[in-house]
């Protein structure tokens, strides 16, 4: 059987109330996964394109690192409204809680990320990746169009 993971989600914002209505809704873990799979594919094919080096597929990927993404995955479902800036917060806190730190070269196993800045200082691409990470979430998971 199926691995599910339920999740308290905001559905909507209720003027009466001045607050979010929340839902539960059930997902499956394998579709959260195969999200995360092809927005990191997405980020390497971004960084290969800018000359980056790119990263090791994310088959490859340490568990931990693997399941930084789809823990950020899991944020991003909770939240619908989430914008790209607090999902780049969101992204440097767990690696932040993980042990992460900022460097010039990010080097996943050593556990250094040259991301682990505040948004409005991350270039362009930096941004586009945090977008692409968003929407390729919601349109694999979540069922939502760009």
């Amino acid at each position: 059987m199926a691995r599910k993971v339920t999740l308290r989600v905001k559905e909507s914002y209720n003027e009466s109330i001045h607050d979010f209505v929340y839902i539960d809704k059930v997902y499956k873990y394998a579709d959260i996964v195969r999200g995360c799979k092809v927005a990191y594919t997405l980020s390497n094919v971004i960084r290969e394109l800018n000359n980056e080096d790119v990263g090791v597929p994310f088959e490859a990927l340490e568990e931990p690192t693997k399941m930084l993404y789809i823990d950020n995955a899991i944020a991003v479902l909770r939240d619908p409204f989430m914008s790209v800036e607090d999902n780049h917060n969101v992204w440097m806190d767990l690696r932040i809680e993980k042990g992460w730190k900022y460097g010039a070269t990010s080097n996943n196993r050593h556990k250094i990320s040259d991301c682990l800045v505040p948004f409005e200082k991350l270039s362009n691409l930096q941004k586009l990746k945090d977008v692409v990470f968003i929407d390729t979430i919601h349109c694999l998971v979540h069922g939502r169009s760009i």
